[in-house]
């Protein structure tokens, strides 16, 4: 069966070749098939050192550059990281070198949805001291109005927890 070269491989150590408080298994690179030997030739990435094993794991989609202890590989980790988050709808802040989310048009997209556009802005999300006690009548709020409560804070929930921690409080205490 052929493998990719190159990738990323999961080796077994017989017992006499480790010490007894060793991993029985040690991480490699596939390097082809041994000439003098049956078995896969490998790189060990713990000693350095080509082996020669039978009983291998491949793990081809481990196959990534930056895995094999380059110097570059941390550098190559975070271009891969800034790519997913600004395609994540992150915005990179050069100045300071930080990467913000912004969810100005999914919080305004919101207040449309539910009517809150001239709610005004409160100094805090919720007043000092104040204090939800449940009905005592449930026939008071009907299905439709539950539902669409359920609605507003499921989407502020989702705005707090991603965005907003400062709101986070106060939209998951009533769900």
């Amino acid at each position: 069966m052929l493998r990719a070269f190159g990738c990323m491989v999961v080796f077994h150590v017989p017992k006499e070749k480790r010490g007894k408080l060793e991993a029985s298994g040690r991480w490699g690179v596939h390097l082809g098939i041994a000439k003098d030997h049956k078995g896969w030739l490998l790189w060990d990435l713990t000693t350095q050192k080509l082996t020669v094993s039978r009983d291998v794991k491949f793990l081809e989609s481990l196959l990534k550059k930056a895995i094999y202890g380059l110097k570059q590989a941390p550098r190559a980790w975070y271009h891969k990281l800034e790519e997913a988050l600004l395609a994540g709808g992150f915005k990179k802040n050069v100045e300071k070198g930080v990467l913000r989310l912004h969810q100005r048009k999914y919080c305004e997209g919101l207040a449309e949805k539910y009517g809150l556009q001239d709610g005004g802005k409160p100094a805090t999300p919720l007043p000092l001291g104040f204090t939800v006690e449940p009905c005592a009548d449930e026939e008071v709020v009907g299905e439709s109005d539950r539902k669409l409560f359920h609605s507003m804070v499921g989407s502020l929930n989702y705005a707090a927890n991603h965005t907003r921690p400062d709101i986070a409080f106060a939209t998951s205490r009533y769900l």
